[in-house]
């Protein structure tokens, strides 16, 4: 029998949000809450730099387009792992993904221009005047 007085409630309110914060993390169903590729977004002046990590990615396979205040990237990180092989651990996602942003401001989508090296895609967007 379980002597109540003594039982660790406080360790018990620890687990409890640490459970909280794993949720958070991975979503309710166990899905991941992690949005891919990452980027950083930042306002200078009347321009706005977008910077994506996508390692692994071809130029040729990202595509990246604007609708109204809405940038999206689209693409595909191909599998480098050999057809025959045992995989013992997989942590780089592969396969299609697509990542929708709102901007802050209405773009001007004829200056926009787009720089993809060593992984890292930086996009310059000047504000529509």
């Amino acid at each position: 029998m379980i002597d109540i007085e003594k039982f660790p409630w406080e360790a018990v309110e620890k687990l409890r949000k640490m459970q909280e914060e794993f949720l958070k993390l991975v979503g309710e169903k166990g899905k991941s809450s992690y949005e891919f590729p990452p980027i950083n977004m930042v306002v200078d002046g009347d321009k706005l730099i977008i910077q994506a990590e996508l390692p692994g990615v071809d130029t040729q396979d990202v595509e990246i387009t604007t609708f109204e205040k809405i940038l999206t990237i689209k693409g595909e990180r191909k599998t480098q792992i050999p057809e025959n092989a045992k995989i013992y651990r997989n942590e780089r996602p592969i396969g299609s993904f697509v990542r929708s942003i709102k901007l802050p401001f209405t773009i001007a989508p004829e200056k926009a221009e787009a720089i993809f090296k060593d992984g890292i895609l930086t996009i310059t967007l000047e504000q529509h005047e």
